[in-house]
Order: structure tokens, then sequence, then C-alpha cells
């Protein structure tokens, strides 16, 4: 009777969900089989390295986005990304501060139009980078990905919060946000891969390795 109540247990446990803990785990370095090892987050088996040193790629941006934290570093987050990507001579894709609040995704609404976007360009991208200046919205970003139907990589990225600012005007608990989309988007079943370090700048060492 035990040993039948501990199969069941064990059965029902495997048909939810992974729990946040399964998450954390993938802070810690473990690749669960519902992730993407880093090195083959892009097409072939280009490293993320080798990915942003070729010489035309085209990447799906996701700017994430949560109402109540700070709206300028979505604008910040935008400048570092096209930047970035920039001097590395890979093509962003993404909305526009005209067709979404100051180009994040937030709402369902804004991840309709980034959708479409995506789904217009399907098939110059290489893959879709998902960036987290704050908590963002996590149902903004997985709903993008599900309505986009792209099929290709995602590669998760969140900013590290500055010790020295953590008020109001810049806090921005982009770690949590970052595990709170990692969640959806397990329970949608899309894949990802994530950075090295959990939470990192785009322009530091550790954004792409």
């Amino acid at each position: 009777m035990a040993a039948g109540r501990a199969f069941r247990s064990r059965a029902a446990a495997e048909s939810r969900p992974p729990p946040i803990a399964s998450l954390l785990e993938v802070v810690e370095g473990a690749e669960p089989s519902t992730n993407i090892p880093l090195a083959s987050f892009f097409k072939g088996s280009l490293t993320s390295a080798d990915f942003m040193n070729k010489s035309s790629s085209t990447l799906g941006v996701i700017i994430g986005n949560r109402d109540f934290f700070p709206d300028q570093l979505v604008a910040e987050a935008r400048q570092d990304i096209l930047k970035v990507l920039g001097s590395r001579g890979v093509k962003p894709v993404m909305v526009s501060p005209e067709e979404t609040k100051l180009g994040g995704v937030e709402t369902h609404a804004d991840a309709r139009k980034c959708a479409d976007l995506f789904k217009r360009h399907r098939d110059e991208l290489d893959g879709v980078l998902v960036v987290l200046p704050n908590f963002g919205d996590e149902k903004g970003v997985a709903d993008t990905l599900k309505m986009s139907k792209l099929d290709m990589p995602v590669l998760i990225q969140a900013y590290p919060d500055d010790l020295g600012q953590l008020d109001v005007a810049r806090r921005r608990d982009a770690f949590c946000g970052k595990i709170s989309v990692c969640n959806n988007l397990v329970q949608a079943g899309i894949r990802f891969s994530l950075t090295t370090k959990h939470v990192s700048r785009p322009d530091s060492k550790h954004a792409w390795s």
C-alpha cells in the first residue's frame, strides 16, 4: 500500500511543471532536459561568442518590462543592446518605441505586436534574445514566443542590480524576474538557454560566454 502511494505521488509530481527549485539549479550550472546548453544556443555548433562575431546574423530581441519598475531602465537597455549587437555586426529585430512603451514588451498587446514582427522576419532570424533590464513581465515574454511559433533558440539575459542603487528610481530585481520568465517558458514547453552568470550586463564578458 505504501509503495503504491509512493508510486502515485511520484507519477503526479512528474506530470506537474518543474518547481522553482529546479530552475534555481540552472543558476548553479545544471542543464535540465528542458534547456539547451549555452554552447548550442545558436544554429549549428557555434558557441554564443562565435555567433556574436559572425559577419551577418539577425536576432529577434524582446526587452521585458513591468509597470511598477523604472521605465528608464528599458530605454537604457535598448541603447545597450543596440550598441553591443551593432559592434558585432548583428542585426536586431525589435519593436520600436513608437509601437510599444519604450520598445519594451509588457502587455498581451505588446506581445502580439512583437510576435507579428518576428513572424514577418522568420526567415532572417537566427535566434531570439530576451533582455530583462528589470523584473519584466513573464507572460509578455512567454506570449511573444508562443504566438510567434518560431521554434528557434532563445537566450535569456538579465541585468544585475547595483547594490548602491536599490531605490525606486533604479531597482531592477531582474534576478528574480529571470527565474519567473524561465518558469513560464518551462511550463509552456519552450526551450531556452542561459548565460553563464545568472545576471550580467550585455556589455560584460559574462554575457556571451
